[in-house]
């Protein structure tokens, strides 16, 4: 596809036509340049294990290679798959009530009843699940890691129930209410592929390489480990003691300025974690061909350009079903109105994730998200990417202290206000 036509699709989702591509990094690996930086990474990976080996020897008198905060995050995992499991048959329930809907409005002349009464069950279903996905992080005590992707899931689950209706609804109230065939199969492996962008048919491979898988699975796993020793050794072990002894506020200007490369390798590790590694997982097994999940955010030189770039998959869906709505009818022809509800939006479900798989409330992504439109006409490359790494440090810093204020401060009162409040 010629570049033109690539970056025209990428600005408009509306638009989105879904083909035959790999992601970016699994081509730049086929480049004997890049290939270097690929072949490093197992050396930097095993001297990383052996650096936290004679740590943890050094402290503890054991090492542990990273596993006691991995055993830590992902603490009642086994749970959170059973919530997961609640979840999922909610979102089938949602198919079957569609269904029903859709029945139900050809043989009524009260169509707006009708559909009054089924987008108000979809409206209590939403804001229901997303009660119960909270309340029961809180209950069982999910580790970190265990409540990050529940509540990951939680979303993904509700931004593919609506993409499905938004897609579909308008299908059954034009051309006499006839609407499309529906399919519980297409409707399943849509809730499984790696797009939120609902479709009748997608591109296909013709086999599914388990060579491929094994290796992302191994890279995974790597990076869990790497991503452990790295906090550690780095946030973790500075900050442990924060609410126990003194802290001045140089000395942590200090610790976060001191690990500002940590910040650069966490947005190239979620990167490669989540929208390389996993989604690509997910589209193999289930031979979903279009790989295009991401671009080359690393080179964006401005707000706009990154926010494109990082994960095409969820900018798509914001775009086409939160910006285009306001943009169209919400807010018609206020552009900036419709910037500022759907990055708002972003920010406050970025929020969501963290404060409540960590027991805390900093709206940091919130702030983050707004604040985008005050940069939005930033456009050095050079200054966009320290930015970008400075906010990660301020990030781990503060999310990092106000966790470990909490852990080692409790407060006797347990009321909703001190929840809120930051220590």
């Amino acid at each position: 596809m010629k570049s033109n036509g690539k970056h025209a699709e990428t600005r408009d989702p509306s638009k989105k036509v879904f083909s035959e591509r790999e992601s970016l990094l699994t081509e730049l690996k086929k480049d004997k340049h890049f290939q270097y930086v690929f072949n490093s990474c197992p050396g930097i990976f095993c001297f990383s294990m052996l650096y936290s080996a004679f740590n943890d020897y050094e402290r503890d008198g054991w090492a542990y290679f990273g596993s006691r905060l991995v055993l830590a995050a992902f603490a009642r995992f086994h749970v959170a798959l059973f919530i997961w499991m609640g979840m999922f048959l909610s979102c089938l329930g949602v198919y079957f009530v569609f269904v029903s809907w859709a029945s139900l409005r050809k043989q009524t002349q009260h169509k707006k009843l009708i559909d009054g009464i089924f987008a108000s069950l979809y409206l209590l279903y939403a804001i229901g699940l997303q009660c119960c996905v909270i309340k029961m992080n809180f209950t069982y005590g999910l580790g970190g890691a265990s409540s990050i992707a529940l509540t990951m899931e939680m979303i993904r689950i509700l931004m593919k129930s609506y993409s499905f209706i938004r897609t579909t609804v308008p299908t059954h109230l034009g051309a006499g209410g006839k609407g499309t065939d529906l399919s519980f199969a297409r409707y399943l492996y849509f809730l499984f592929a790696p797009t939120l962008i609902y479709r009748d048919v997608y591109p296909r491979s013709k086999r599914i390489r388990w060579g491929f898988i094994v290796t992302c699975l191994v890279e995974m796993v790597m990076i869990i480990l790497f991503a452990s020793v790295l906090l550690e050794n780095t946030y973790i072990y500075d900050f442990r003691d924060y609410g126990l002894k003194k802290f001045t506020f140089s000395r942590i200007c200090a610790i976060s300025l001191q690990y500002f490369v940590v910040g650069h390798i966490t947005l190239i590790l979620i990167c490669y974690f989540w929208m390389h590694n996993y989604m690509n997982i997910t589209a193999e097994l289930l031979r979903f061909s279009d790989r295009k999940f991401y671009e080359d955010w690393w080179t964006a030189s401005s707000a706009d350009e990154f926010l494109r770039k990082w994960n095409i998959v969820v900018y798509e869906w914001l775009h086409l079903f939160i910006y285009k709505d306001c943009y169209e009818h919400l807010a018609p022809g206020r552009r900036e109105l419709s910037r500022f509800v759907t990055l708002l939006l972003a920010g406050f479900y970025h929020d969501l994730v963290i404060c409540v798989s960590f027991r805390l409330f900093l709206p940091m992504f919130t702030l983050a998200y707004v604040n985008l439109i005050l940069i939005r006409n930033l456009k050095s490359g050079r200054i966009f990417a320290t930015f970008s790494a400075n906010e990660v440090i301020l990030f781990l810093t503060i999310y990092t202290i106000e966790y470990y204020a909490r852990e080692n401060c409790p407060s006797a009162s347990q009321s909703v206000l001190d929840v809120l409040k930051p220590r």
